[in-house]
């Protein structure tokens, strides 16, 4: 069975011979193995838990690949290799000297549950064809495995090309020799130390046998196993060994070619069919590694000459209005014609909006909105009505659609989600937000402070702690102890529905009271009554207030807001004890304060309390309808 030792006697006096006379041998092909025409590869060493073949399943440099399987059920059933020998009387400049090329691919699928580091292994029979070794005749495997050689864990799920001329083998010496066998346990040799340095294995290993110049290869084995464990699935492919011009190549393929039919059916679902629309198919596998396409409108397309193995059947994405049934993974194993089905349902889809409505504090009246839709179903917009909630449009067809609604100027309409896409069998969401603002605030102006600088005080038009601001550069600037000021110009008090607005020219960053007053019930007291409406800089807000008699002040609304220099602070108080706050005229929040303000008017003026790093400017108010 040893096939170098039935030849041992022989080797050096052929090889001597051959390289005095200056004789070739025939130089090896690259070949293409297939289970027909094998050229000299055939399983070895397969046991019971373990499977090798060529297959389709993982197709390299063609159709097929070496594909090993193994499921441990007995410990050290789970080998299987794949080998080719040759007889080293006919080809002695193979030796393990004269290598120049060595490399092989291997590839490790995801579904292994086995060690991490366990790949295919590539194994030499090497031969001692020195006559003067004591091992003369005898022979072992050099073995190169990837956890020795830096290449482990290994990559899973993907081709790896392993160039293994310079990598590190370990010796294995087959029983049935008369010399000691087994694992040489030295895993840090390259071939040149076997070949140059005498490597030794631990103690109690078999002696290695020699290795040198003369050590001739006469064969080369791929495979995995034993003793690995668990389950493993991988492939091996393009084996090559070289000596200058001569090679061993083996690339693994199966031999027969099929035909695949592809039957396209086009469901409408009961809509009108388009014309002119067509699907593109493509089947992608051995014979089209990178795909291959083909357009129809309907019934069957035909791919022939197919490589025997495993082709997935796509189609190009025809849009979201389309549901595609594909047959997956299909099959060739034969020459007998194959015929599936891709079937294309049209489907579609719903927009939902939900309609929101802010009121901003202010009593809600009743309000009707038209929410409009156009896209692929509507060209031109579709409305329907709501006062709120829940708005479905639908059936759809699959496509972008824009939400609009323009309910009028006392509205700020705010659309999320807009343009939506309408996906198959899905509802799409967009929300439209109406907040409501009203008219603009109307804020007569009654005091554009555009006169002489004063050292304090602003004039006869102004009554209260006066003293405690400046006129400066038509601006007005607080003092540190700055109190309240009251608009004292006829006619004074304002009606129960009453307005004040004045511009943050300067906005003191430290400053919690760039205040406006409304309804002051005393010029001397503000414990009297007084609502106050402040931009509070240090938390970004605007804070209304308001105190009564023999009550402390009480908070009535925080509207989280930033107002920059130049911003126009307006609040009105209206005759039902509301008070509605405005930024540059627009409505930005409401609230109720309390009965006592209901039906009573009052002063309006300012109050810049404890914030001298501040100027106002364009104070306005009056009574409102």
């Amino acid at each position: 069975m040893n096939l170098f030792y039935r030849y041992r006697r022989m080797v050096w006096t052929f090889i001597v011979v051959l390289c005095l006379l200056g004789l070739t041998t025939t130089t090896a092909l690259a070949i293409v193995v297939t289970p027909s025409a094998p050229d000299g590869w055939a399983p070895a060493n397969v046991r019971a838990d373990a499977t090798v073949a060529i297959t389709t399943a993982q197709p390299r440099s063609g159709n097929g690949s070496l594909e090993f399987t193994t499921n441990t059920i007995t410990p050290g059933q789970d080998k299987a290799d794949y080998e080719k020998r040759w007889n080293p009387v006919n080809f002695p400049n193979r030796t393990l000297a004269g290598l120049t090329a060595l490399s092989y691919e291997y590839y490790r699928s995801s579904s292994s549950t086995t060690a991490n580091h366990l790949a295919p292994v590539l194994r030499l029979y090497v031969g001692d064809a020195n006559p003067l070794s004591p091992t003369f005749g005898k022979y072992a495997l050099l073995i190169w495995e990837p956890v020795y050689n830096s290449a482990a864990p290994i990559p899973t799920d993907q081709w790896i090309t392993q160039n293994i001329l310079n990598g590190k083998f370990w010796m294995f010496v087959p029983s049935g020799q008369s010399i000691p066998s087994g694992v040489v346990q030295n895993f840090n040799s390259t071939l040149n130390d076997w070949i140059t340095g005498s490597p030794l294995g631990q103690p109690g290993d078999p002696a290695p046998i020699n290795i040198d110049q003369f050590s001739i290869v006469f064969g080369v084995n791929v495979g995995v196993g034993s003793g690995w464990g668990a389950t493993f699935r991988g492939f091996v492919d393009n084996v090559t060994l070289q000596w200058g011009n001569d090679e061993v190549h083996a690339n693994f393929e199966v031999d027969i070619r099929g035909e695949l039919t592809v039957t396209k059916v086009v469901d409408w679902s009961g809509a009108p069919p388009v014309a002119g629309q067509t699907f593109e198919i493509c089947i992608t596998g051995p014979s089209y590694p990178s795909g291959n396409c083909q357009t129809t409108s309907g019934g069957n397309v035909t791919w022939s000459n197919l490589l025997i193995g495993d082709y997935t059947v796509t189609e190009t994405d025809p849009g979201p209005a389309w549901d595609v049934s594909l047959p997956g993974t299909v099959s060739i194993t034969d020459a007998q014609p194959v015929t599936v089905t891709v079937t294309n349902t049209l489907r579609p889809g719903s927009l939902n909006v939900n309609k929101t409505i802010n009121w901003q504090g202010v009593t809600p009246t009743p309000t009707i909105f038209n929410i409009c839709i156009s896209g692929p179903s509507y060209p031109t917009p579709f409305c329907q009505t709501t006062s709120g909630g829940s708005l479905t449009f639908g059936p759809l067809v699959p496509g972008t659609y824009t939400v609009s609604e323009s309910p009028g100027s006392d509205w700020i309409v705010t659309i999320t989600g807009s343009p939506a896409n309408v996906d198959p069998d899905q509802t799409a969401q967009v929300t439209v937000q109406n907040t409501y603002v009203g008219p603009a605030l109307a804020c007569p102006l009654l005091d554009d402070f555009n006169r002489a600088n004063t050292t304090k005080g602003l004039g006869k038009n102004w009554t209260g702690a006066t003293s405690t601001y400046r006129i400066l550069s038509n601006q007005v600037q607080p003092f540190t102890t700055a109190g309240a000021i009251f608009w004292n110009k006829a006619p004074r008090t304002f009606g129960a529905d009453q307005v004040a607005c004045v511009k943050l020219t300067t906005i003191d960053p430290q400053g919690k009271h760039h205040s406006l007053i409304l309804k002051a019930q005393a010029t001397h007291n503000y414990a009297r009554g007084m609502i106050l409406v402040s931009y509070d800089a240090v938390n970004q807000q605007v804070v209304v207030e308001s105190i009564q008699p023999g009550q402390n002040w009480t908070t009535h609304l925080t509207i989280p807001v930033t107002l920059a220099n130049g911003d126009v602070l307006g609040a009105r108080a209206l005759a039902d004890g509301s008070v509605r706050v405005y930024r540059n005229g627009v409505l930005i929040g409401a609230t109720s304060t309390t009965s006592f303000f209901a039906n009573r008017g009052g002063r309006i003026g300012v109050w810049y309390h404890k914030t001298a790093n501040a100027t106002f400017d364009d104070f306005g108010g009056g009574n409102t309808p």
